[in-house]
């Protein structure tokens, strides 16, 4: 079963728009299969449960995004450039796969302690390869001494409740202003 044909593709985009909207539970497959216009029977032959679609949601994003990130972090440039190139790639992530967005702050307010759908292990790898970029800042004395990991939940925090903005208080921010916002308070703080 081909991974990268548009069968397997255009079932993961719908089902990605039907988790977002009705959550794991309420999820059925015989709604994803309409949504994305296939028949029960070839939605089962590429997953053979609803488990299994979700975690190749949740998998196949990570695996997308941790591949941009594998690019930045060997980039032949300063840390700060390569906070600045993650920062355009994961607002970009948000602005073209909402429905992503909304599955994962739903997984986040859901969490149990040992959920079999949790994506930790995919997290842990975005969040790992920006803490290495972090630390690199921190070695060459661009960035003060400070904690990579918690640095990186910061940064990624701030990206993403900058984009729930617009759910919650109507103001649309662009891509960039998301950006360039994240980014200064990360490189900058608050302070004057």
């Amino acid at each position: 079963m081909p991974k990268n044909g548009g069968t397997y593709k255009k079932i993961l985009l719908s089902a990605e728009k039907v988790f977002a909207e009705k959550g794991y539970d309420g999820a059925g497959m015989r709604e994803i299969a309409d949504t994305a216009k296939v028949n029960k029977a070839m939605l089962f032959y590429y997953f053979k449960s609803k488990e299994k679609l979700y975690s190749a949601i949740i998998t196949e994003a990570h695996k997308e995004m941790n591949e941009k990130i594998s690019k930045v972090v060997d980039m032949n440039a300063a840390a700060g450039e390569k906070i600045q190139k993650l920062a355009e790639i994961f607002t970009n992530l948000l602005f073209k796969r909402q429905d992503l967005f909304r599955i994962a702050l739903r997984e986040m307010s859901e969490f149990k302690e040992k959920t079999k759908f949790s994506g930790r292990e995919h997290v842990m790898s975005t969040i790992d390869g920006m803490a290495k970029i972090i630390n690199e800042g921190v070695k060459n004395k661009e960035f003060r001494e400070i904690d990579p990991l918690t640095a990186t939940f910061a940064f990624f925090g701030f990206i993403k409740t900058l984009f729930a903005q617009r759910f919650f208080t109507g103001k649309k921010l662009s891509q960039n202003e998301i950006v360039k916002q994240s980014c200064d308070l990360i490189l900058n703080g608050i302070k004057k």
